[in-house]
């Protein structure tokens, strides 16, 4: 589900200052983009948005949509944190809106956020106008953010929810969920969210070759084999094959654990070749 590949680099440690006049001024250390590992405390910052062709409204049923996708940001955050747990580590993912209005955002661009053309930018250009980020990561006491930008798409949307992971020379460090609602028909579920979430802490896909991991077909055969219902792999509940909404029982095998930084090493990388962890 990575909309747009993200280029791998090991070397490339970016030191940026971001703010204006109006905000603060902080240094911040996103040596792989805001991200940063699964370990430690993590803001998502939701950004709700309006495009010409999905919008979101004052209505009772937009308004209970907003409360669902903030029930399930909850479910992947706690998600995230018993993951951690079970490698003896302590992720703490913020991100409920509701407890914190001060992590939600509403607007509205001019062009189209569900293709390629130019919505990264539009988007980085809003957070940098109008998000005051050092200030919530220190308000927070946060190293690291991920921004979910939210879209009321309908069951006609064919894009499907994605990920802007960092690459080496990104124009900015800011790392992007595009979480549309609803995706070939079916809305997204916690377990897509946490997927997702995943990615921007360094994950690939194991359901489609990744050069970029050097994640081949044969891999691909393998993973489906070895591990089909793990969150980097697939959504979908291990005990009926479908999309659950009020939890997320997805297994997360010892690789995805070593992509997100909670181990190491990986002996199954070695095995396989595949490239390591950013986070080495």
């Amino acid at each position: 589900m990575i909309k747009r590949i993200a280029l791998f680099c090991l070397t490339l440690s970016l030191l940026l200052t971001v703010g204006c006049a109006a905000k603060h001024s902080v240094q911040l250390d996103f040596t792989h983009g805001s991200a940063g590992a699964a370990e430690g405390r993590t803001l998502v910052i939701s950004i709700f948005a309006d495009d010409p062709n999905y919008a979101w409204t004052d209505s009772a049923e937009d308004t209970a949509r907003m409360a669902e996708c903030c029930a399930y940001l909850r479910i992947a955050a706690d998600y995230t944190a018993d993951v951690a747990a079970a490698y003896g580590k302590r992720a703490d993912v913020v991100a409920d809106f509701e407890a914190h209005p001060d992590l939600c955002y509403r607007t509205a661009f001019p062009t189209s956020m569900v293709s390629d053309d130019g919505a990264d930018e539009a988007v980085w250009q809003f957070i940098d106008a109008e998000i005051d980020v050092p200030g919530l990561l220190a308000h927070y006491d946060a190293p690291h953010c991920v921004f979910f930008l939210f879209l009321n798409t309908d069951a006609a949307s064919v894009p499907i929810t994605c990920t802007r992971t960092w690459y080496d020379a990104m124009p900015s460090p800011y790392e992007i969920v595009y979480l549309y609602r609803m995706d070939s028909g079916v809305v997204n579920c916690p377990a897509v969210y946490a997927h997702e979430l995943f990615h921007a802490f360094g994950a690939p896909d194991y359901y489609t070759p990744d050069p970029e991991f050097a994640i081949g077909e044969d891999f691909v055969a393998y993973a489906a084999q070895a591990m089909p219902y793990d969150i980097m792999n697939c959504c979908s509940d291990p005990a009926t094959d479908e999309y659950r909404y009020d939890a997320i029982y997805n297994p997360v095998s010892d690789l995805t654990a070593y992509y997100i930084g909670l181990t190491d090493q990986c002996g199954l990388a070695g095995e396989w070749g595949l490239a390591p962890s950013q986070h080495q």
